[in-house]
């Protein structure tokens, strides 16, 4: 029996020639951020995104015949963006962090860009980096990191002062100071970074466009989105709020009920509390009822209380959760899409063998494996078996990706900034 995402490509399809001008008309007002992944989740009476990261730290989790791809549409969005001038780029990294699964991103990167036609250095701000040039070893190869400088208002190594920078760090604790008034165009803009984003503003500009999109598609456009409610002025370590996320959780999941219940889904609803800002999967927590917030011990609170880089957590989203249908071997798993530009690049699974359908599989233990897009835009997708998507959806994930992106980039618009400097990020 096809699923709800099986008849959303075939509407994507027959209504082709509108949802393009859509999409153009809506990119050109609000940009997309420079680059985007996107988490989905595919629950077959539904498809959601549930997450979207500005500064993605996986392109390593790409197939390695959809860098072509990545490298061309990074060379067309670098030449939209900063002119076509631009020969050296930098990336600037994560400055705290041992992660070694973070430094082969970096290096695909590179790898990626490098094939773009660009001369590219690995930069960091570290203060622990003491050395001008440090070797990471990779397996068969390595990384060359070097010392980031500021030499008036540019930001390169000592031997380079690249064109452009790209950052590749989501600013989990604030911009740091080099990066105040650069003269270098600088992808994407720091007020992308979660030291200013909120995931409930991101979603509220989703769920506007889900509408929209959905007019076309002539769609409910819950289908395509999920309900939301916020809870500020939380403490989880002393139980401050606990209340206030129980009462979101109820409300969230009666609305979600009657959505059920009106579609004849046999399935029980759920909540996500997730911290307002934040990714790595951090202070996240599905429950099925306002009564097991209430109840969370001493260490459950503990958990939740501190994000990435031990920022606190004040402020929560309460979102529906979407399960997954998507098991392969016995475990379970999420698509995750890569944009550059608004136009995706890549994908993957996240897969989690100790995980369940309503779980948050973005924890430790997760795996990754490849989904080729490049085979599925020839023609020519894997047999379905194992880690592979059916070719049949890939339109509508697709499409649930770029809403994504195209709402990022409405953040930005939105932001009390200049609207000007939408277009670089």
């Amino acid at each position: 029996m096809d699923s709800f995402a099986h008849d959303l490509a075939r509407r994507i399809e027959a209504r082709r020639e509108r949802l393009d001008a859509w999409f153009a008309q809506s990119f050109a007002r609000y940009h997309a951020p420079f680059t985007t992944s996107v988490d989905l989740r595919d629950a077959g009476f539904k498809l959601a995104q549930v997450d979207t990261n500005i500064f993605p730290g996986g392109f390593n989790n790409l197939c390695e015949g959809d860098h072509a791809r990545a490298s061309q549409t990074f060379r067309q969005i670098i030449a939209e963006r900063a002119g076509g001038s631009v020969k050296t780029i930098g990336i600037l990294a994560e400055s705290h962090t041992s992660n070694l699964p973070y430094f082969f991103n970096l290096r695909i990167l590179q790898k990626i860009l490098q094939e773009a036609g660009f001369e590219v250095e690995v930069l960091s701000l570290a203060e622990a980096l003491v050395r001008e040039r440090t070797m990471v070893p990779l397996g068969e190869e390595s990384l060359e990191v070097c010392r980031a400088k500021r030499e008036g208002a540019r930001i390169g190594s000592e031997r380079v002062l690249p064109d452009i920078l790209i950052l590749n760090n989501d600013l989990s604790n604030g911009v740091p100071k080099e990066l105040a008034g650069l003269e270098q165009p600088l992808l994407p803009l720091p007020e992308f970074g979660w030291w200013n984003r909120r995931k409930d503003v991101h979603f509220e500009h989703y769920n506007r466009f889900a509408g929209e999109a959905a007019d076309i598609l002539e769609i409910d456009p819950w289908r395509i989105s999920a309900y939301q409610e916020t809870a500020g002025g939380v403490d989880f370590e002393s139980g401050q709020g606990l209340e206030a996320i129980a009462g979101a959780v109820g409300r969230v999941c009666a609305r979600v009920q009657e959505k059920y219940k009106a579609g004849g889904i046999a399935e029980a609803p759920y909540a996500v509390v997730k911290s307002n800002a934040g990714t790595y999967g951090m202070s996240v927590l599905p429950v099925a009822g306002g009564a097991e917030v209430l109840a969370l011990s001493s260490r459950e609170r503990k958990k939740l209380a501190r994000g990435k880089g031990g920022v606190l957590v004040r402020d929560v989203l309460i979102q529906e959760g979407v399960p997954t249908t998507s098991v392969r071997e016995g475990k379970t798993c999420e698509p995750v899409f890569y944009l550059v530009g608004g136009e995706v690049v890549g994908a993957f699974f996240r897969v989690h063998a100790a995980k369940g359908t309503r779980d948050n599989l973005n924890s430790p233990g997760a795996e990754f494996q490849q989904i080729c897009i490049y085979k599925y835009a020839e023609g020519r997708p894997p047999p379905k078996a194992g880690f592979t998507l059916d070719a049949a959806l890939v339109p509508a994930y697709t499409f649930i990706a770029r809403l994504a992106s195209l709402a990022a980039g409405a953040e930005r618009q939105s932001d009390s900034k200049d609207q000007a400097g939408a277009a670089a990020g």
